[in-house]
């Protein structure tokens, strides 16, 4: 397998800006460069990821040893807010930039830290941002992108993968979406849940009495909204239901973000509502109106304007301006949420007399002429309906060159119409439409799936799909780190000028966002993270203590006066794996036991056991010497301070889970697992998966001396 430095690449990019007075950087040139570790308290995916124990390191400790390891960096800091994470950071050798409150909050984008960073540390000329999620960087990575700085003069590298993944366009949810974000998404003017049920309401609604104040179904509401924010649009068996089109029109209102009307026209709307002359309060009204953004005008004025139509059959409908205002008013304009209970009485108050008044004198708020009949009900004459002409028409169709129209039917006999829904957007978009054969159960022109919500291919041909073999792929930002000159960061960018991209190998490209990544991450970094600068050495002897490691620390006294311990059986079992592997195995014991029970520990675990060492760095030295053992071929699983010389001097050495801070601290590795439960099992596996890391390093030497 190749090393994680032979499978990247690095390549220079077409200079962005040729303008840009990027510096030349070469090695005669003395710089200072730092790595810079962002690493806020507040994760909200993973708390306190950043110190969580990955494969028995914490996090940040990966990206850490290998920035410090590259030997490339002036200096190793670690950006953090958290007393915590600054405690870990310098026990990992780095230095720590405590960072303001003000970009620390969960709005704060990393370039805002980096800038606050640079500023404070002006004598810094290059600073590299390393994701602290990137637990399989290694030294090399940080070495060759390096010198794309300082070799070819580039003002920003950053890390990519190569990925071999077809992308497809989202299909985004209408409902609870920004209506600006939508109207940009679908290339409408108008909403598609407003012009749908409007489109809807007026076949089969406009005398329905009790509209808007009736509430529908439950069930069926649920349905009719699910099936406007999927992609493809069934919508027959909802004309049965005006209530329900009504109730997912109300909803779609209720769900936006920002109200129709806008929390910042708010204020005015209000001021202008309560002016006492009738004339000066129109005009009033009509120059807020005026105020609205266009997309938000556009859907308002067109929503007004039906409900100005649907007043005008309140006779049979009981929906006069009145009732209308009261019910649909409170979804258009409401407070915001942090405001108190008497704005927000007072803002409902104002809108039910702004709607009603807008619906009463809806030709004055917009003289415009916008025929929201045309295109959706009224027709000449009735087309032909025979078998031959209903087959011609099929689920699916999708008119391109209508964006605004929202769904075509194909059928020869129809005659064409003006001025459809599209014709309310500004357009002159033509439908073709079926008319239903069985009153308003049948079929409409707007049941069909929409261009604007089907997907596509973003790069590739459906129709000549690549083998993987027969495709390079892509290259995507991995995130890992990011190189930036001083001057690149002070115009607010991390890549521009001359940029180069630094390409890692996929086994190398992890990074950890919510708890899901982190099972995966941590088999990933066991196979091909970055260990330190020594190579793995095979272990050959495991010491480890009896009480706090073996067992929990409780001895127990049975009625007989007798000593007794409690060992997991799977602590056992990982004793007897690496004795199986060649690894002498002894435990050690400070506390005085009594020497029936060491006994019965030695027979038990198949391995010695020994009493009363006070002093563990001596035994252990003697041990070793008795061995003809170098520190690095020795393991330590220790628990207390007593341990802590032995746990730094081993060349591997762990504690469980629950051991002591100043033990954690010293540790090469911590346990997921606690004492006597499991800890020494998983460092026995640990053991055995870095002498297989080893021989495989012996045996790659071995392969490369014979062959050159």
């Amino acid at each position: 397998m190749a090393t994680p430095g032979e499978s990247c690449k690095r390549t220079l990019l077409e200079d962005s800006d040729e303008n840009s007075s990027r510096t030349k950087l070469r090695k005669v040139e003395k710089r200072h460069i730092a790595a810079l570790i962002l690493a806020r308290g507040g994760s909200k995916g993973i708390p306190l990821k950043n110190i969580k124990m990955l494969a028995g390191v914490p996090l940040i400790g990966w990206v850490i040893r290998a920035a410090l390891d590259s030997g490339v960096f002036d200096s190793v800091w670690v950006s953090t807010d958290h007393d915590d994470i600054e405690k870990v950071s310098k026990v990992w050798g780095a230095k720590v930039h405590r960072r303001s409150p003000e970009v620390s909050k969960d709005c704060s984008s990393s370039l805002d830290t980096i800038k606050e960073f640079s500023s404070q540390n002006p004598d810094v000329d290059i600073i590299c941002n390393i994701q602290a999620t990137s637990p399989c960087l290694h030294p090399c990575h940080l070495k060759e992108a390096l010198e794309l700085m300082t070799d070819q003069g580039c003002d920003s590298v950053f890390s990519v993968v190569r990925r071999h993944n077809f992308r497809w366009k989202e299909v985004k949810k209408v409902f609870g979406t920004a209506l600006e974000e939508h109207l940009k998404h679908t290339g409408r003017e108008i909403a598609l849940p407003i012009e749908v049920c409007v489109t809807m309401l007026q076949e089969t609604g406009m005398q329905e009495e009790g509209l808007f104040c009736i509430a529908a179904g439950a069930d069926k509401l649920k349905k009719l909204k699910a099936t406007l924010d999927c992609s493809t649009f069934q919508l027959e068996e909802f004309y049965s239901d005006p209530h329900a089109v009504a109730g997912a029109l109300t909803t779609y209102l209720k769900e936006l973000p920002e109200p129709l009307m806008t929390y910042q026209l708010c204020e005015k709307w209000i001021q202008a509502s309560n002016i006492s002359d009738s004339d000066k309060r129109l005009k009033a009204l009509r120059e807020v109106c005026d105020m609205l953004p266009e997309p938000n005008k556009n859907n308002f004025r067109y929503l007004v304007q039906f409900l100005a139509k649907l007043a005008l059959e309140s006779n049979v409908n009981k929906m006069t301006a009145s009732n209308i205002s009261n019910v649909l008013g409170p979804s258009l304009l409401w407070a915001k949420p942090e405001g108190s209970l008497a704005e927000r009485a007072a803002t409902t108050t104002s809108v039910v007399s702004i709607i009603e008044l807008m619906i009463n004198h809806s030709s004055c708020f917009f003289p415009e002429d916008v025929d929201i009949d045309s295109g959706f009900s009224s027709m000449s004459e009735c087309p032909s309906t025979d078998s031959e002409a209903e087959s011609r028409w099929r689920p699916g169709l999708f008119d391109s060159d209508h964006k605004h129209s929202i769904m075509t039917r194909e059928l020869a006999t129809t005659p064409v119409m003006r001025n459809g829904p599209g014709g309310l957007s500004g357009t002159s978009a033509q439908l073709n439409v079926k008319t239903p054969t069985s009153g308003p159960k049948g079929p409409s022109p707007f049941m069909m799936c929409t261009g604007d919500f089907c997907t596509k291919p973003l790069n590739l041909n459906p129709a000549c799909r690549p083998r993987r073999q027969d495709w390079d792929g892509e290259l995507c930002e991995n995130g890992s780190f990011y190189f930036a000159t001083k001057e690149l960061i002070a115009k607010g960018l991390l890549q521009g000028g001359k940029m180069s991209y630094f390409e890692m190998c996929p086994e190398c490209s992890v990074d950890i966002d919510v708890d899901i990544d982190w099972p995966v991450a941590e088999q990933r970094v066991l196979r091909f993270g970055y260990f330190g600068k020594d190579k793995p050495e095979i272990v050959k002897l495991l010491l480890c203590n009896v009480s706090g490691c073996l067992t929990d620390g409780q001895i127990y006294i049975s009625a007989n006066g007798e000593d007794m311990v409690s060992i997991n059986t799977r602590d056992q079992a990982g004793i007897g794996m690496l004795i199986k592997e060649g690894v002498k195995v002894i435990l050690i014991e400070q506390n005085p036991i009594t020497k029936a029970l060491a006994d019965k520990i030695s027979q038990r675990m198949g391995c010695q056991v020994l009493q009363k060492v006070d002093d563990k760095l001596k035994k252990v030295e003697k041990l070793m010497e008795k061995y003809g053992l170098e520190w690095k071929e020795v393991a330590y699983l220790g628990n207390d301070e007593p341990d802590v010389k032995c746990l730094n001097l081993a060349g591997l050495s762990a504690v469980p889970h629950d051991a002591p801070g100043v033990a954690l601290n010293a540790a090469k590795y911590t346990c997921c697992s606690a004492a006597g439960r499991g800890a020494l099992r998983e460092f026995a596996e640990r053991i055995l998966l870095l002498k297989k890391q080893a021989k495989s390093q012996m045996e790659r030497d071995r392969i490369g001396r014979d062959t050159f």
